[in-house]
């Protein structure tokens, strides 16, 4: 505790300081003031818990300063101390709320009484207000709470229900642990994918809320979690039916209003438990049936409806060998929209499940990997830095991953098409560039900073292009020229060397000799008997 003591005598002051026992009254500071002035600027500055005050000073009255502490910092415990026994400034002390008020001169161990029982009342009043802070925790939280016990229970290999239980019981949630229940797992599967998503803690508030209002007349007792993003479960515990079909017609109408109102499509399984305790096998059971169900076909779903048995229809597969080409000759988005088509009308006809998507992934797959390899791209590659290797292996547990792949693999493929296309044009116009400035000392750096590129891009560039190096393809381009005017005119060599760009005569001639095998002027002798 910390106490300010406020008198405009300094003697009253010096003798508090010194007569009361503050190190038995565990008082940790005390600090004093002659004036409210000086008062306001110790509390505005420090925490103060009790004040020792007088009532008449020259700069205000203890009762202006009470006033001022009682609006702006209710929790000091104010002790009055005045020489005046006036009792309108008692009635007015307690009006304002004052803790106790003496008078002087009152002996040390009346003060010491009066500031022992300030401090026991500011003790209990802050466990109070601990309790009451913890108690709108633990209701503002309830909801969270119970998510995070019944999700680790229903998820749990080895579960405990003990923690559960118990936490139920402090919130009134009265269960028979031998009692058979219903459980629900839902799916949610947004109708139009491009709408923004609601928040996560939001949804869970109104699925919770339609779902209890839908089941009212068959059960009013539901527990309620998250399991994770758009999959929910339910408990249903001390209904008056258990047999799971009995809640169908209730769960149709929550399904018709989620899709209505929450524009959502839902899958809903259920299975009855034969206990509180075994309601994890139970949601195993439901969670496998979850994962088979590939195409995310909605509705409700007892338990025993096995998805991967649901058609044994033969897998029919696309005209592969026609995507191929199509892709081959650049019709990208032609074939994406195909292969989607593809897998929506397979999920109409009800031929969706792991079985035929793993199939459809592998013939797939092999014509993906025959188009890289047409351009000499290495697939591991791919899906080590631009797709997750995980989602490549579980591409077949879903129709949506499915379509997640598609997208991806026919975009990679548009871009490849698109830079192939961007790298040909940058190549003719350095071709073009080359043409235009045969007659000069051409560098790599001056054709490379005409088109805005890296030098070194460049060259590994036009290597991979034209098969050639581009110092050596400009050489080439230049002796062609060179070996034309040779043949053609009665220019000289040294001319002929200078018009495209050598301005060393003997370096040119060496130049020459190693294309043709044979000097300049050996080459136009030679060209000049054949002519004749």
């Amino acid at each position: 505790m910390n106490v300010l003591i406020i008198d405009d005598q300094p003697d009253v002051v010096e003798g508090m300081l010194s007569g009361i026992n503050w190190t038995e009254l565990q008082i940790k500071n005390v600090y004093h003031a002659y004036d409210i002035l000086r008062a306001k600027e110790i509390i505005l500055k420090n925490i103060i818990n009790i004040m020792l005050c007088d009532i008449e000073m020259p700069l205000g009255s203890g009762l202006d300063l009470y006033e001022w502490v009682a609006e702006f910092y209710p929790d000091i415990k104010c002790i009055f101390l005045t020489s005046h026994e006036d009792f309108s400034y008692a009635q007015k002390a307690l009006r304002l709320g004052s803790f106790d008020y003496l008078i002087q001169p009152a002996p040390y161990t009346a003060i010491e009484t009066a500031i022992k029982k300030a401090s026991i009342q500011i003790k209990k009043e802050q466990k109070q207000k601990q309790y009451s802070i913890y108690g709108t925790y633990i209701s503002e939280r309830e909801m969270d709470l119970l998510d995070m016990l019944l999700k680790d229970y229903l998820n749990s290999s080895q579960p405990s229900s003990d923690n559960l239980l118990n936490y139920m019981n402090t919130i009134s949630v009265r269960l028979t642990p031998d009692a058979p229940c219903l459980l629900f797992l839902l799916d949610l599967v947004k109708q139009n994918p491009a709408k923004p998503e609601l928040d996560q803690s939001l949804l869970r508030y109104i699925v919770h809320n339609v779902l209890s209002e839908m089941l009212e007349d068959f059960s009013k007792k539901i527990l309620f979690c998250q399991l994770k993003e758009n999959q929910f479960a339910a408990v249903l515990y001390e209904s008056h039916e258990t047999a799971a079909d009995m809640a169908v017609p209730y769960l149709n109408k929550f399904l018709s209003a989620a899709e209505q109102y929450l524009h959502f499509n839902i899958a809903c399984y259920v299975k009855k438990a034969d206990s509180f305790f075994a309601l994890p096998s139970s949601m195993r059971i439901l969670i496998e049936e979850s994962n088979a169900n590939a195409a995310k076909y909605t509705g409700i779903f007892l338990s025993g409806h096995h998805f991967h048995e649901q058609t044994e229809t033969i897998y029919q597969a696309p005209d592969f060998a026609h995507w191929s080409d199509l892709l081959t000759n650049g019709y990208f988005d032609l074939v994406r929209s195909n292969m989607h088509e593809y897998l929506d009308q397979q999920k109409k006809q009800g031929h969706i499940n792991q079985k035929n998507l793993s199939l459809f992934l592998q013939d797939f797959l092999q014509m993906f990997y025959n188009i890289l390899e047409q351009h000499h791209i290495h697939a591991h590659g791919i899906f080590k830095q631009e797709y997750d290797i995980h989602e490549l292996q579980t591409s077949a547990s879903s129709l949506e991953r499915m379509h997640e792949l598609l997208d991806f693999s026919v975009d990679y493929l548009k871009n490849f098409h698109s830079s192939q296309d961007l790298n040909s044009s940058q190549i003719d116009k350095a071709i073009e560039y080359i043409r235009k400035n045969i007659h000069q000392n051409i560098s790599r750096s001056d054709i490379a900073s005409s088109i805005y590129m890296n030098p070194e891009y460049l060259s590994r560039l036009f290597k991979k292009e034209k098969g050639i190096s581009l110092s050596d393809y400009i050489i080439q381009e230049k002796l062609k020229i060179a070996a034309s005017l040779l043949k053609g005119t009665n220019l000289s060599v040294s001319i002929i060397a200078s018009n495209i760009g050598y301005t060393n005569f003997s370096y040119f001639t060496q130049v020459f000799k190693k294309v043709y095998g044979m000097s300049p002027s050996e080459y136009r002798q030679k060209a000049f008997k054949t002519d004749i």
